[in-house]
């Protein structure tokens, strides 16, 4: 039996990528279908909503935003352009 404390447990992240668009913000900094995105720009996504509204927080910012998926059960973080993701989000 593996016990955790509560501290230790993650939410799992629930849109997963359906698609992404070649060439795209997205596909540039290597997300992939069939990804779970967990965060944009430090803002945790679980919604749709919540993605809509991270992407204009992050509209004005120059450079590179952070954002994670989960691959499997491992956490990748990447960077990439603020605006447009190119990607389509499924369940």
């Amino acid at each position: 039996v593996l016990e955790r404390s509560p501290d230790d447990l993650v939410p799992a992240p629930t849109l997963r990528i359906a698609d992404v668009t070649k060439d795209s913000n997205a596909a540039k900094a290597g997300i992939k279908r069939g990804d779970y995105l967990a965060s944009y720009n430090g803002k945790r996504i679980d919604t749709i909503d919540d993605l809509r509204a991270a992407l204009k927080a992050a509209a004005d910012i120059e450079g590179k935003v952070k954002a994670a998926v989960y691959r499997g059960t491992k956490r990748i973080e990447v960077e990439l352009d603020p605006g447009r993701m190119g990607i389509s989000l499924g369940r």
